[in-house]
């Protein structure tokens, strides 16, 4: 007598399918948060090891930093202060003679119009900026000091490095505010306020940021935060104008969780967002009111930074 062969009936199917669905709407968003976590922890290393190598820099030069020249937002550093982070990129797409350009980069922003470490636009900016598009990877190899000052890369982090021409006239377009009273680091024991020809004395280091996740907002200080654009193509910049973006890291349902730190001491910490708005005692931001007080832009336009 021949067996009878019984399959899945169509209840049974439509309930494994429900029970794996449920399963991966638990599982999805956990790995999600793994996933960001581990890109945070990176983000972290990333800050402590080009931190430490400014550190190990300034040791060696009486306690002052490279100068970042000409370049305005903290997301720009000149090449020659890259270079004493990785080392020089001859052609602009090496990683660097002594150490990797993409610790410089975030690697929670993944955005395909963020151009970054691998991208002339992003690596070479001001250089390629001018050939571009099409974009092309440019010798580095012939420039001068004095050029490699002047020129400057987009970088995905903050950094609050005093800006100061060839000439000594402080070139800070942003001031930063907070209290107690920050400024931009100079050396390991001298800040310098917004275009202030003096320096003033850093008593604590381990209270100044000096690297930072790069949090953009289109909101004016005080403006409620839950109305801002993070980044994208709400921020003003030449960026636009070539169909690139800036753009906020460690976002979290639509609004950024918060910064990495990276603390002119060497310690690091992460600063939720809640703890970094403008009225917060903690330094918060810098830049919008006073670019606006001197006519750079309007209020859709230009950024304002958080940390």
């Amino acid at each position: 007598m021949g067996t009878r062969k019984h399959g899945f009936t169509l209840i049974e199917l439509l309930v494994v399918i429900a029970i794996i669905a449920l399963l991966m709407s638990i599982l999805m968003p956990a790995l999600g948060r793994a996933r960001e976590q581990a890109r945070r922890m990176a983000c972290a290393g990333n800050q402590k090891s080009t931190g430490m190598a400014m550190l190990m820099y300034a040791s060696e030069n009486d306690g002052k930093f490279p100068p970042n020249t000409y370049s305005n937002w903290a997301n720009e550093l000149s090449f020659f202060t890259t270079d004493q982070i990785v080392g020089p990129t001859p052609h602009g797409y090496e990683i660097g003679t002594r150490g990797d350009k993409h610790t410089l980069y975030c690697p929670s922003i993944k955005h395909s119009n963020a151009p970054g470490a691998d991208h002339p636009a992003g690596w070479q900016f001001s250089l390629a900026w001018g050939k571009g598009p099409p974009w092309e990877w440019q010798d580095e190899t012939g420039l001068t000091k004095g050029q490699r000052m002047g020129y400057f890369r987009i970088v995905w982090y903050f950094w609050l490095l005093d800006k100061v021409t060839p000439d000594g006239t402080p070139n800070n377009l942003f001031e930063i505010q907070g209290h107690p009273r920050k400024g931009w680091i100079h050396s390991t024991d001298r800040y310098r306020r917004f275009r202030e020809a003096a320096l003033s004395p850093i008593h604590h280091p381990a209270q100044f940021e000096f690297i930072t996740d790069e949090t953009f907002s289109d909101a004016p200080s005080g403006a409620d935060p839950r109305s801002s654009a993070w980044g994208g193509p709400p921020i003003d910049g030449g960026y636009p104008s070539q169909g690139f973006a800036h753009y906020t890291g460690h976002m979290r349902g639509g609004v950024p969780a918060g910064s990495n730190i990276f603390y002119l001491d060497g310690h690091r910490e992460w600063r939720p967002f809640k703890d970094g708005e403008p009225d917060s005692a903690d330094p918060a931001a810098y830049g919008y009111d006073e670019v606006l007080k001197r006519g750079k832009g309007g209020g859709a336009g230009w950024p304002y930074f958080w940390w």
